[in-house]
């Protein structure tokens, strides 16, 4: 009794009050731990929201047998804050149609579609999206379309948060259960926790004749009968209440047995004392398979060292679930699953040995998604370390997001000193510009290209070339902006140089008395200045891109031998040599011939200096 004294003590300390389920177990030590630990494992410690975990189970009373809990879970409702008019409303609430399940069906679906990732956040409080998920739950609870709103909602959140949901809904059953086992002293009329308003309003109910009744309610034969037929849950449970020393236990254990997640009890001995259809369902084996804890980890987990003495020393000092994180589970079949393992303290068996209920939840899926995530943000990080252009990405209030090496190499600023900041790089006479620019990427969805000026740390201005996309959310919202830039200052400085330089060696080509031609290796003109033009007659337009017009027939050999010795880098003597001009007469001129090469030394053109013979001197 003294045993149940402190858990007791704890459950005050834990939700203000002593409910009177537990209350009336007290005198069970053993079971009244057990019911403890389920209310805390599928209840309190979980981390669904605490509204909505509040109000499904005030609106699943209505399954009950007996109304206590739909009394017991409404007073919770009235402490957090809800108006009683809001809770007696919601209980009020009829069960959803086929019709209005499919829609919510459909909602989710498409929220799903739109988030276009899996484990989506939980919606807003009471928000249209959350009531889809609500009302998917009672369909789960109650068997109409279980499955698929269990399959919708694990697409949607993922299989642990499904697996959380999953855990409330059994807590739900088990209570509701232990209700019917105990209706004599689990009345709601006399629980002084709960809220007397609430006790009035479900009084006046019952005066006139509008007390809920569950029995007519569609989908609870159902549900009735899955619980009747579950016969095989009963026989195991009888077995872990014998384990469990008390018959009173055999109540306890049933609950335990009936949870849709995977449930392992062992004792400090390492011997397994029951596991349920959803722990062999997950993993394979069964209590005959692995009857200690040693057995289950040599064949399902080699890798992982069993529990000590300690570790279930700690546990039982620990008023709180022992969470032991994701472990690899080789499965009987030979499949490797991730499941992540809970454990609570259940109480003594008819031993003295303690005894632990281990809870397992796949999340296979999920570690799967977030260690591929994982990689591609590391391949992401590596791709934007090493980048050589400058990555920045900006929120919806031009703060900046992201600052890459090559963004701190070109503008001076280090990360710290710009993340969270409104970038110190624009000059203050294109603010307006940049904003217009901003909002165009916003609104268009789409890369844009732009160029212009931006400050370095140290005071200069520089030009820069980027290309500024969208950064698009999960729910298709515009989030930021990304851009990717390169310092163009001195290519642009280079260009203007060679531009100037181009501008220059035309205006020579043009002043020269001298005809300048230059043909490629395969004799096609590249250049013909004025010169040439006067000289021999053909236009520019004429000779460029054609074969040299200048060689007379029975040179032509001799020219090609000429051109390929000076291509192979023979040296060529200058000489007068008799070229053909357009009106078909032939003109003697004097030709000195240079070499062309490209950035490898390679020859790629040649290059002829002409003038009339006789003129050198005048010249």
């Amino acid at each position: 009794m003294a045993e149940a004294g402190g858990t007791l003590r704890h459950v005050t300390e834990r939700i203000g009050h002593t409910p009177a389920f537990l209350a009336h177990a007290a005198d069970h030590p053993d079971t009244l731990q057990a019911l403890w630990a389920q209310t805390e494992l599928c209840w309190l410690n979980n981390p669904l929201p605490e509204g909505f975990k509040n109000r499904l189970l005030a609106y699943l009373g209505r399954f009950s047998t007996n109304p206590y809990w739909r009394a017991y879970h409404s007073s919770h409702l009235l402490r957090s804050g809800m108006p009683l008019q809001n809770v007696m409303n919601l209980l009020h609430r009829p069960v959803p149609s086929e019709a209005e399940i499919q829609q919510y069906l459909d909602n989710v679906r498409e929220w799903a579609a739109g988030a276009g990732q899996c484990c989506a956040s939980w919606p807003a409080e009471e928000s249209a999206d959350e009531w889809c998920i609500f009302w998917l739950a009672v369909a789960m609870f109650t068997g109409r379309r279980a499955e698929e709103a269990a399959a919708v909602l694990r697409e949607t959140f993922g299989s642990a948060l499904v697996a959380k949901l999953w855990l409330l809904l059994a807590y739900a059953r088990a209570v509701h259960e232990w209700g019917r086992l105990h209706r004599a002293v689990l009345r709601w009329e006399e629980d002084e926790s709960i809220d007397r308003r609430l006790k009035e309003s479900l009084l006046q109910e019952a005066a006139t004749g509008g007390l809920y009744d569950p029995a007519v309610d569609d989908g609870q034969e159902e549900m009735l009968k899955r619980i009747e037929a579950a016969d095989r849950q009963e026989a195991a449970a009888g077995q872990l209440a014998e384990h469990l020393g008390s018959v009173s236990a055999v109540e306890a254990c049933l609950l335990i047995m009936r949870l849709p997640v995977a449930v392992m009890i062992y004792d400090e001995s390492g011997a397994v004392l029951a596991v349920n259809d959803a722990w062999v369902n997950l993993t394979g084996y069964g209590r005959e398979d692995t009857p200690t804890l040693d057995e289950w980890f040599r064949k399902a987990q080699p890798d992982v060292m069993p529990p000590s003495r300690e570790d279930i020393d700690a546990l039982f000092w620990s008023s709180a679930m022992v969470f032991e994180g994701p472990q690899p589970v080789l499965t009987r079949d030979g499949n490797t699953r991730t499941l992540e393992f809970s454990s609570a303290r259940l109480g003594l068996c008819a031993s003295g040995r303690r005894a632990v209920m281990r809870v397992a939840v796949d999340v296979t899926d999920e570690v799967r998604l977030r260690d591929g995530l994982q990689r591609a943000s590391m391949s992401l990080q590596t791709i934007i370390s090493a980048s050589p252009l400058g990555i920045i990405a900006m929120d919806n209030q031009d703060r900046c997001t992201l600052w890459s090496p090559a963004a701190q190499a070109i503008f001076g600023w280090r990360q710290e000193e710009v993340l969270g900041r409104q970038l110190p790089t624009i000059p203050a006479d294109q603010q307006q510009d940049l904003a217009h620019l901003r909002r165009r990427v916003r609104l268009e969805r789409r890369t844009v290209h732009f160029e212009g000026e931006r400050l370095t740390r140290d005071g200069r201005r520089i030009l820069i070339r980027a290309w500024g996309a969208p950064l698009i959310g999960a729910d298709g919202k515009v989030e930021g902006v990304m851009a990717l830039f390169e310092d163009i200052t001195q290519r642009r400085r280079r260009e203007e140089q060679a531009h100037e330089q181009a501008q220059f060696l035309e205006a020579v080509l043009r002043a020269v008395p001298v005809a300048v031609v230059a043909i490629d290796g395969d004799g096609i003109v590249r250049l013909w200045n004025p010169a040439a033009e006067r000289i021999f007659g053909w236009s520019g337009q004429e000779a460029v891109g054609r074969p040299l017009p200048l060689i007379p027939a029975e040179r032509v050999e001799q020219f090609l031998a000429t051109r390929q010795a000076l291509m192979e880098g023979r040296e060529v003597e200058p000489s007068v040599r008799p070229c053909l001009r357009k009106d078909g007469l032939l003109v003697d001129v004097e030709l000195l011939v240079n070499r062309v090469f490209d950035r490898s030394g390679r020859p790629t053109s040649l290059i002829g200096i002409m003038w009339p013979a006789g003129q050198r001197n005048s010249r």
